[in-house]
């Protein structure tokens, strides 16, 4: 009986003595697995919310790159389509300025009758009739002596009678370049470098915003849009012929002349531009028709004439009395004609505009961002000097009468 109950006993104390430890055990592996789940959380957590921060500044740098990369691109567009009509415009021929100078010399004789008159790469043919040989040479001595717009002038004349004398005047026009800009296009290259819209001041882009500076980006590229836009008036990176012909028909209307003909002719490449050649062809009253080539001049497409014939009909009216015919040649550039005239490199254009947003040192940046989205909107205004002078000058007296 002893031995049974101490058996009893001996199981007993075997049975709790396993337990315990047991119990302590789940308990403790319990609280491990928790708490490595609640680091593993925490962990996950953190590194999700620090990849969110780093991507979102990654984005945040991204737009901003592409909008410096983005204006960058297209202010250099502009730029160097500046540079391409600056060039054209300072050499661009028109013959308004030697007709109003054949016009000058011809108010001053009423006995001179023309012809016709052709203006070739500044070589001018004059033909006509006078029934007084006196007239005939002062006309001519005022072509030999015109303090060199005309130069190696040469004559002859074919007496039929005393009252019936034809002349015909050769002599090459050297028209004058305008002097704010010198013909080496050494300023032009200077300009080449300057930004148009660029704020100057000298102090550190660490105290502007980031919002702010993304703002100045934009509006900044906004600006170069819309001075793109309106370069492209002047110079088209398309023929647009038709837009062309639509002002020949309104200016000819305007002038009271016939258009007889617009035919496109050959396409020529230049160095920073193609040329579209058309021939032209007007009838009509002599002034209108110097009139008529004033406004191409001074049109905002640029455009040029040469090759200019105008010739007296052989049965004139009162409303016809020459046609005249020239060579239109209508410009036009790509943006890859152009790109090579901007040199600037993207650190010193960043740098440039670094330095222009420093002026917002001196001003609130609140009332800054104000300024930002209330500001009105600039066109590119190209300041050009004007060769002709004041345009046509009409003759009172019509020469081919």
């Amino acid at each position: 009986m002893e031995k049974s109950q101490n058996l009893e006993n001996s199981v007993t104390c075997s049975k709790t003595k396993w337990y315990q430890p047991t119990i302590y055990r789940v308990l403790a592996l319990a609280f491990s697995i928790i708490f490595a789940i609640t680091i593993n959380t925490i962990n996950y957590f953190s590194q999700s919310f620090q990849k969110q921060h780093v991507n979102a500044e990654l984005k945040k740098l991204t737009f901003e790159d592409k909008l410096k990369e983005d204006t960058y691109n297209l202010v250099s567009h502009v730029e160097a389509r500046i540079f391409a009509i600056k060039e054209l415009r300072l050499y661009q021929h028109s013959p308004i300025h030697t007709l109003s100078q054949i016009n000058k010399r011809l108010s001053f004789y009423d006995h001179i009758k023309l012809d016709s008159i052709t203006h070739n790469n500044n070589l001018i043919t004059i033909s006509g009739n006078t029934s007084n040989i006196e007239q005939l040479a002062a006309f001519t001595k005022d072509f030999e002596f015109s303090q060199g717009l005309f130069t190696g002038v040469s004559f002859s004349f074919n007496s039929i009678s005393e009252n019936e004398i034809y002349f015909q005047i050769k002599s090459t026009y050297n028209p004058p370049i305008a002097s704010a800009v010198n013909n080496n296009g050494s300023e032009i290259q200077e300009n080449q470098t300057s930004q148009p819209n660029e704020i100057k001041a000298t102090v550190k882009k660490s105290i502007v915003p980031e919002a702010l500076r993304i703002k100045l980006w934009q509006k900044r590229y906004e600006e170069a849009q819309l001075n793109l836009r309106t370069l492209q008036d002047f110079l088209p990176e398309n023929i647009e012929s038709s837009l062309v012909f639509e002002l020949l028909t309104k200016e000819s209307k305007k002038n009271q002349l016939q258009l007889q003909k617009f035919s496109l002719n050959d396409l020529v490449n230049r160095e920073h531009c193609k040329e579209q050649l058309a021939t032209v062809s007007i009838r009509g009253n002599y002034n209108n028709v110097g009139k008529f080539l004033e406004s191409l001049a001074c049109s905002r497409r640029i455009l040029e004439v040469n090759n200019l014939e105008i010739k007296k009909l052989p049965n004139p009216s009162k409303d016809q009395t020459v046609e005249a015919t020239f060579t239109l040649s209508m410009f036009f550039a790509t943006k890859k004609d152009v790109t090579p005239l901007f040199s600037i490199s993207k650190t010193e254009f960043y740098k440039s505009f670094d330095n222009s947003v420093e002026l917002l040192e001196q001003n609130n940046f609140q009332e800054s961002e104000q300024n930002l989205e209330n500001s009105p909107e600039e066109q590119t205004q190209l300041q050009e000097d004007d060769p002709y002078y004041n345009g046509y000058t009409t003759i009172k007296n019509n020469p081919f009468r």
